[in-house]
């Protein structure tokens, strides 16, 4: 359970999901993070670069990058379409870059030039391994073969046009003619479609802007080849899939088995948050709003430590909820003593030790506030670690609406 995940979009265009990524490696055992330009660039702006080190020198993490970007290619007139990959092409006074060189003048035009970003360049370049696709000459062709395999079945296609289309447009309905076919024509694939891409795009641009993107047949077709990355990465690594909701569609019309793992983890992480946390709000969402920060996160996942071990070691067919809650509530010796005598006799004990000690009468009363306000420590004396300690402890103070600081001042106070 929770054991293997690989995150082939961290980022695209300086926006990325950091809580999805904190959350990923918070739970799960083994995370294979993909990096590619947009992600580098989105992490960078995003995460203080001490804190984008830290993170990434975590045990939990492994890294690679893909040095090409894959997309579709459009030429002639008609227009046809092909799936390819591109690399920077250099000029005629220095060569295309490398993966390293790539990386630095990434951070460069995303940090400007400077001592801190000559240093995040080494430090990320020292520790990304390149991920070769093939050990071919043909090695880049990898990815565009495949997604010509999936564009040879009618039936995906167009099912999978109809799906980028409502997931980009949710007032999409396709018409009962709605058509929408690939040609090959040798030189690529011409579309036949009832599609009117300018009326479509009227709506489109209402609520995204032009100089993002516009709909089109080819970007249409760009979805499908990035879906086809996310499962080859998940077969090469034999991990789960994290992405977005849109590729996860459209990789169930083509390879539900990839989804199956992920897809029941979702569910188990929903049922957890449902029943132990109630209405709070999870750990995803309070990165994302700015609540927390990644340093927050990695000083929590410092301390969660033993329930990452637990979780470990959790059985897969029960479910994480089971699991917790046998964990919670299973039969110890101080479960068999009277529960109101052996909270009221250690507490009172503990004060009672310390009026031996200065005999004021001062201790038992203190003894007795401390057993009536915190039961829940009395549970970690009593009867060891258990997971929900974590939950209820640092993991909630993490997932609440203030910061950890402000609660203990209110405390002392």
């Amino acid at each position: 359970m929770f054991e293997n995940a690989v995150i082939t979009r961290a980022g695209v265009e300086r926006q990325v999901d950091l809580g999805l990524v904190a959350e990923t490696i918070f739970f799960y055992q083994s995370v294979q993070l993909v990096l590619n330009r947009g992600s580098i660039a989105a992490l960078a702006t995003k995460i203080p670069a001490n804190d984008l080190i830290e993170l990434l020198d975590r045990p939990e993490l492994k890294l690679s990058y893909m040095h090409p970007a894959f997309g579709v290619v459009s030429t002639g007139l008609p227009r046809v379409h092909d799936f390819g990959a591109f690399t920077f092409a250099g000029t005629q006074e220095k060569k295309a870059p490398n993966y390293q060189d790539e990386i630095a003048v990434v951070l460069e035009r995303a940090l400007g030039k400077n001592k801190q970003t000559k240093r995040l360049v080494k430090a990320l370049t020292d520790r990304v391994t390149l991920h070769r696709f093939k050990e071919t000459a043909e090695k880049e062709k990898i990815i565009p073969d495949l997604a010509r395999a999936d564009v040879s079945d009618d039936g995906f296609v167009q099912a999978a046009v109809i799906r980028v289309l409502q997931y980009l447009l949710p007032s999409f309905k396709p018409s009962p003619d709605f058509r929408f076919k690939l040609f090959n024509t040798g030189q690529g694939y011409a579309v036949d479609t009832t599609l009117n891409f300018t009326d479509l795009n009227k709506i489109y641009h209402q609520s995204v802007s032009p100089s993002h993107s516009s709909l089109s047949s080819e970007y249409l077709l760009a979805h499908i080849i990035d879906a086809r990355l996310d499962t080859y990465f998940a077969a090469y690594y034999m991990a789960e899939i994290i992405t977005a909701p849109i590729y996860s569609d459209l990789i169930q019309l083509k390879h539900f088995d990839f989804l199956l793992r992920r897809q029941a983890n979702i569910r188990e992480l929903g049922l957890f948050s449902d029943a132990m946390l109630n209405d709070a709000p999870s750990l995803r969402e309070v990165i994302n709003s700015g609540e927390r920060n990644i340093s927050d996160f990695l000083k929590l996942l410092d301390q969660a430590e033993r329930f990452r071990e637990w979780l470990r070691n959790a059985n897969a067919d029960a479910g994480i909820v089971r699991n917790y809650y046998r964990s919670a509530i299973e039969k110890t010796w101080a479960d068999k003593l009277p529960t109101k005598s052996i909270r009221f006799v250690v507490a009172t004990g503990l004060g009672i030790l310390a009026d031996i000690m200065v005999p004021t009468g001062l201790g038992t009363v203190a003894g007795v506030a401390v057993g009536a306000a915190d039961n829940f420590y009395l549970d970690r004396l009593l009867k060891g670690w258990r997971p929900n300690q974590f939950i209820e402890g640092p993991y909630r103070e993490f997932i609440s609406s203030k910061p950890l600081a402000d609660k203990q001042a209110r405390r002392v106070g």
